[in-house]
């Protein structure tokens, strides 16, 4: 996915995607790969010390949006945008869970820091001052 992604900016070939009108609902061939992509801007973009998506900063999820538009074609649509960007919120939610989980509640100390693991996340975000907050 990363790869097509990759590609699509460095030719601006875009992504066609098919909504159900209806219910908002993405279908066809790139329908995975806009979720995928949507998901991942949320964890690359959300500080995952924000405990709450209605909080997040309206530029923050703007530019979230504005990096879908840019791979996929999607139509320009204020319910759509809500929906799809509330589904990256979801999506936040559970990986902060999964880390919550991971890295508080089980500590191993097998496990390496979540930001090396996961280079979408800043280190700096894992200081002693903002851990001890």
């Amino acid at each position: 996915m990363l790869s097509k992604v990759k590609k699509s900016h460095e030719s601006s070939v875009r992504f066609p995607v098919n909504f159900e009108e209806r219910i908002n609902k993405a279908y066809g061939e790139k329908a995975s790969d806009l979720r995928g992509y949507l998901t991942l801007q949320g964890k690359r973009k959300m500080i995952i010390l924000i405990d709450n998506w209605h909080v997040v900063d309206g530029d923050l999820k703007d530019s979230i949006w504005i990096n879908i538009m840019e791979v996929f074609i999607v139509l320009k649509d204020k319910i759509l945008k809500k929906k799809w960007l509330g589904y990256a919120g979801e999506h936040c939610r559970g990986f902060k869970t999964y880390l919550t989980h991971d890295y508080i509640e089980c500590v191993s100390d097998e496990l390496e820091p979540p930001y090396v693991k996961y280079p979408i996340i800043d280190q700096s975000l894992h200081t002693e001052k903002n851990l001890s907050t």
